[in-house]
């Protein structure tokens, strides 16, 4: 988080491909809650890297406000607390560059409510999406159909455990 605060500082334009990530711990033990990553809140961030790209975070993060990024391509969160505010946020936020979103929470751990994963499929924001790929939602099929409603036709993924329950 120290790291990511100094960073976010000065603009820098130049920054067109981030990685928030670290090499000595594992996932599961930068997603722990004890020992985890926490980057805090990513806000900042999208002002002062005014031409990224790309963006990976693995950890604990938050964003404060919806974003507003020109830019912004590719967006990979891993992350143990995929929360319904999160969610939220993002759905709400302006990204017209966006074209891939890949929203996975950390090992056995699972969404906090796949309701806010399937509005952030089935709302009219993040329109230009075409490539998903989300993990740790219990009814993953709710997610694909909420996909299929906007008409992706590139790339879904969607990981989870589909149950047919016979009465």
């Amino acid at each position: 988080a120290a790291a990511l605060k100094w960073l976010c500082q000065t603009p820098r334009p130049s920054v067109r491909a981030l990685i928030l990530d670290t090499h000595w711990q594992t996932p599961t033990r930068q997603l722990d809650d004890e020992y985890g990553v926490d980057w805090g809140a990513l806000d900042a961030l999208f002002v002062a890297l005014p031409n990224l790209e790309l963006l990976y975070v693995l950890g604990h993060l938050r964003l404060k406000k919806p974003v507003k990024h020109a830019t912004l391509k590719h967006l990979s969160i891993v992350t143990k607390d995929l929360d319904t505010a999160l969610l939220t946020t993002l759905a709400k936020s302006k990204l017209p560059a966006l074209t891939s979103l890949g929203l996975c929470t950390g090992g056995e751990e699972h969404a906090d409510d796949d309701d806010a994963v399937v509005a952030l499929f089935a709302g009219k924001g993040l329109a230009g999406v075409t490539d998903v790929e989300v993990g740790g939602v219990f009814d993953p099929v709710a997610v694909v159909e909420a996909c299929a409603g906007r008409g992706l036709d590139s790339l879904v993924v969607v990981d989870g455990t589909v149950s047919v329950l016979h009465t």
